[in-house]
C-alpha cells in the first residue's frame, strides 16, 4: 500500500485554521529528542507515533525507542525499510514504500492522560536553481509544518496516522482500535500545573539546540579549514609551477603562511650546522610598523628556541624554554611578545625554520591549529627539498 496524499496536508484540510512553520532538521531533531524525553521523564504511558523518512535515520533512534517501548505498549514506529524490518518486542515497526508520501515527512505523535504534543512536518525540496551554500550539511535540510501542544489537534494528527499505519499493517487492527478508544478521546480537563512539565521540555530544547549548534559549528569550522588549508597549498604549489626559483617558492609561502596564522611577522630560513647567523630572505610582515628584518643578520647561536629545535625537530615557543635575562632583554628590545619555531624537516633531515613572532601586548597561546596549519604548509617545502633549499 502507498499513499500519495501528505500527512501534513490533510491535517490542515481538517483544521484550516492551523498555520505551518518552516524548521530546519536540526531544529526538528532537538524538539523530538525533547519530546522523547519528556515521555521517559514522566509517568505518563502514552500513544506514541514516530515517522521517519528512512530506515538510516530510525536506525539511528532504535536505542531511545526501546526505552520508549518499555513504558508504553502503544508505540509505533514507521520507516520506509532498506530491506525486511526484523521484529523487535519493545515497538510495532510499520514499513511504507519509498515511493509513499511519509517518505518525504517527519512526524512524531505523544498523548497520554497528562499531557499531549505533536510535530507533524514534511520535507521542502528545493527546486533545481535554488542551491544551498552548503548542501552537503544535513542539518541544513528544510521542513514545514506543525509542532503544538494543543490535545485537539494532536489527537487529529494520531487519527490520521493511525488510519495509514492499519492500511501498512492490517494485522494491527484490533490494537488500533484499542489505541482509538484509549487515546483519541476528549479527556475532561484534569487539575494539573503544567508550568514545571513546560518549563522543563523548554530547558530540555534549548540543551538540545545548544548541542546541535555546536555541533554545526564545528562542522563548519572543519570545512574553513580544509579550504584555507587547500588555498594556502594551491598558492604555494601554484607558485611552484610559475618558477622553480626557490626565492619565489619560499616568498609565496613566506606570506601565505603570516596570513594565515594571523601573526606580526613570519621568516623562512635555511638551517647550516655550526651557522651562528643567518641573513634574513624571505620575510611576511602584517603591517608597516613592524620593523623588517630583510638583509639584516639573525642570530641563532644565543637563540634558546632555535636550539631547542635543532636538538628535538620539534615546535618550539617560548612558553617551552628558560628565558635567562639577556634574552628577556633582547625580546624587550625586539618588542616581541611570544615566539613560535617550527622545523622543517625532510627525511628527519633538518632544511630549516619558520619563524612566528607576534607583538601583541597580550598573545594568545600557540594552538595545535596554528602548528597543523604551518605542518601542513611545510610539507610543500620538504616535497621539494632539491628546490627550495
Amino acid at each position: 500500500m502507498s499513499n500519495q496524499q501528505s500527512v501534513l496536508s490533510e491535517l490542515l484540510r481538517q483544521m484550516p485554521q492551523l498555520r505551518s512553520h518552516l524548521y530546519f532538521k536540526s531544529s526538528l531533531t532537538a524538539l523530538s529528542h525533547a519530546m522523547e524525553d519528556r515521555v521517559l521523564a514522566g509517568t505518563d504511558r502514552p500513544l506514541l507515533i514516530a515517522s521517519f523518512q528512512q530506515e538510516k535515520f530510525y536506525r539511528q533512534e532504535a536505542h531511545r525507542y526501546r526505552r520508549l517501548g518499555e513504558i508504553s505498549d502503544q508505540v509505533y514506529v514507521l520507516a520506509a525499510p532498506d530491506a525486511e524490518f526484523s521484529r523487535v518486542e519493545e515497538y510495532e515497526l510499520v514499513p511504507f514504500t519509498s515511493t509513499d508520501a511519509l517518505a518525504s515527512e517527519w512526524h512524531l505523535v505523544a498523548i497520554g492522560a497528562q499531557s499531549a504534543a505533536c510535530l507533524i512536518c514534511r520535507e521542502k525540496i528545493a527546486p533545481p536553481s535554488d542551491t544551498t551554500v552548503l548542501p552537503e550539511i544535513d542539518a541544513s535540510r528544510r521542513f514545514e509544518g506543525i509542532w503544538t501542544f494543543d490535545r485537539q489537534v494532536t489527537i487529529a494528527a494520531a487519527h490520521i496516522l493511525l488510519d495509514r499505519i492499519q492500511g501498512y499493517r492490517p494485522d494491527l487492527a484490533a490494537k488500533i482500535v484499542q489505541a482509538k478508544q484509549e487515546y483519541l478521546i476528549a479527556l475532561p480537563t484534569i487539575p494539573h500545573d503544567h508550568s514545571a512539565s513546560a518549563d522543563a521540555f523548554v530547558q530540555r530544547l534549548v540543551t538540545y539546540l545548544q548541542a546541535r549548534q555546536y555541533k554545526l559549528l564545528k562542522a563548519y569550522r572543519s570545512i574553513e579549514e580544509k579550504e584555507e588549508r587547500e588555498r594556502l597549498v594551491n598558492s604555494i604549489t601554484g607558485a611552484i609551477r610559475r618558477s622553480l626559483n626557490s626565492a619565489d617558492i619560499l616568498h609565496v609561502a613566506g606570506q601565505e603562511i603570516g596570513k594565515a596564522t594571523g601573526v606580526s611577522r613570519c621568516i623562512i630560513y635555511q638551517y647550516r650546522k655550526d651557522e651562528r647567523n643567518t641573513t634574513i630572505a624571505h620575510e611576511y610582515l602584517a603591517n608597516s610598523s613592524i620593523t623588517s628584518l630583510i638583509g639584516k643578520a639573525w642570530n641563532l647561536a644565543d637563540n634558546p628556541l632555535y636550539k631547542t629545535v635543532v636538538n628535538t625537530h620539534e615546535s618550539t615557543s617560548l612558553a617551552e624554554v628558560t628565558i635567562t635575562k639577556t634574552w628577556q632583554r633582547t625580546l624587550t628590545k625586539l618588542g616581541i611578545t611570544d615566539w613560535l619555531i617550527v622545523p622543517v624537516l625532510h627525511q628527519d633531515r633538518l632544511l630549516g625554520a619558520i619563524e612566528l613572532h607576534q607583538y601583541h601586548p597580550d598573545p594568545l597561546p600557540w594552538s595545535d591549529d596554528t602548528i597543523t596549519l604551518i605542518v601542513a604548509m611545510v610539507v610543500v617545502v620538504e616535497a621539494l627539498d632539491y628546490i627550495a633549499w
